[in-house]
């Protein structure tokens, strides 16, 4: 969770319209401009999680739309006692 929120943190810092200054390496200038594109990927992974949840070790609960993902509702029903 904690490296989600670092690249959401990093996507929003280097847009390519903020004036956020180019690196004098190459290296750190393609790592830079990698940045906003993995911005609108993050935002919609972030938006269905629930973070409270995330960082409260609920990792089986932290999804908003537990529909999106049946394997871990399945998962969470053996783990209960309520699944086969």
């Amino acid at each position: 969770m904690s490296v989600l929120i670092a690249f959401q943190r990093l996507a929003d810092e280097f847009q390519p319209d903020l004036p956020t200054g180019t690196p004098k390496s190459g290296l750190l200038t393609g790592i830079a401009s990698s940045f906003p594109k993995i911005r609108e990927p993050v935002v919609t992974l972030m938006s269905g999680i629930d973070i409270r949840k995330a960082k409260a070790d609920k990792p089986e609960d932290m999804f908003t739309d537990q529909t999106e993902y049946p394997d871990i509702t399945a998962a969470r029903a053996v783990s209960r006692g309520l699944g086969r």
